[in-house]
């Protein structure tokens, strides 16, 4: 399929950033030398297993998948009773587990556009590391009747993904500003590799929240799960604010920064992409006093800022072929499920019951306050 105006423009903005000397060179992946492990992408270490791109399903394979799930029911009947106590008190929930979570990027890591080689960028998740985690979640999070193991690995990889997706934010933005600030007789400034660098050294400014884009990260994918439950069904929606409890409960345990998420979650996000923004900025004399409020307001911390939308980002899943194979039984569409907490299963029945419920609990509250009771 050739390329796309966005792709073509994308590929443009890359031979500029070359031309313009603000890409540094970085070890690439294409060779095996024998590491079983990963690596930041700034270590000089290279990764040594194999990689298989996720895509988005093609709308046939969508509906075959459906057909194939048509008569499985994703939670039996007999645990609906236990969802719905669950789902009434999600705090509740997860008052009593200890949940061991691991930052996202122990399982992923988002490469950027600017290290070369180039066309290795994109976000990579490490499946082996996935799995282990999933099976230790399944002593916590799994108990639970609302996360049988597909839906929590579908939770799982939403969550990874949007936390390296902000990562991807966080470069665009500095992107933006890279090829919007030089004057003819200037020379562009490297925006985004000098904060990466700095942040790194830790000489930058520092901050209480440090490494401040870690916990906007975590609470961008936190926040995620607000914004995707507009468009799913009673139970995913549950599904949801169950795991976002579960995050904020699990949170104190994560390293510097990572730990921070909640300072930043729902409107609070964009004070903190202000921060960033200014943080990053002032890496540079001659930018630190650009009015950064309303930028911020511009770049961070939507998804649509971002050059890429999120089932086109180069996803990669890496492991060998039976880790993948494991993988994929759990979650059949990758990039759906990563995207969208998306799920071919069947929740109707079950999306039913719980709005059946919500609304008997509803006209209790109603009658017990004198009013009428709801229209149905």
């Amino acid at each position: 399929m050739p390329p796309n105006s966005r792709q073509l423009a994308f590929f443009e903005l890359l031979k500029w950033l070359q031309s313009a000397e603000l890409t540094a060179s970085a070890p690439g992946y294409d060779r095996d030398y024998g590491q079983i492990g990963l690596l930041d992408p700034t270590d000089q270490q290279l990764l040594g297993r194999p990689s298989h791109r996720a895509k988005s399903k093609t709308r046939a394979e969508l509906r075959q998948l459906r057909e194939q799930f048509k008569s499985i029911d994703t939670v039996p009947r007999g645990e609906w009773a236990a969802i719905w106590a669950e789902l009434r008190d999600p705090r509740e929930a997860v008052r009593q587990l200890d949940i061991a979570r691991l930052p996202a990027d122990a399982i992923a890591f988002y490469r950027p556009f600017h290290l070369e080689p180039v066309d290795q960028w994109g976000i990579y998740i490490l499946v082996d590391d996935l799995m282990r985690y999933l099976q230790g979640l399944k002593k916590s999070l799994g108990t639970l009747a609302t996360f049988p193991e597909e839906i929590l690995a579908t939770a799982v990889i939403f969550d990874v993904f949007h936390h390296e997706f902000f990562h991807h934010l966080v470069e665009c933005a500095a992107t933006a500003i890279e090829v919007v600030w030089p004057a003819p007789q200037r020379r562009p400034v490297p925006i985004y590799l000098n904060y990466r660098r700095r942040t790194w050294r830790g000489s930058l400014e520092e901050h209480e929240h440090d490494p401040l884009e870690e916990a906007l990260a975590n609470a961008y994918a936190y926040n995620s799960f607000s914004f995707i439950t507009r468009v799913r069904g009673e139970y995913l929606h549950g599904v949801s604010r169950l795991y976002q409890r579960a995050l904020e409960k699990s949170w104190p345990k994560e390293p510097q920064g990572y730990r921070e998420a909640g300072a930043y979650v729902q409107g609070r996000q964009l004070v903190g992409a202000r921060l960033l923004l200014q943080r990053m900025l002032a890496t540079e004399g001659t930018c630190s006093k650009l009015p950064v409020g309303i930028l911020a307001d511009a770049v961070f911390p939507r998804g649509h800022a971002a050059f890429w939308q999120k089932p086109d980002i180069p996803t990669y899943l890496v492991g060998s072929p039976w880790e993948l194979a494991a993988f994929e039984s759990l979650i059949p569409a990758p990039n759906e499920a990563y995207c969208a907490l998306s799920w071919p299963g069947q929740t109707g029945l079950l999306d039913s019951y719980l709005k059946d419920e919500r609304r008997k609990e509803r006209e209790a509250k109603r009658k017990a306050r004198g009013k009428r009771p709801e229209q149905r």
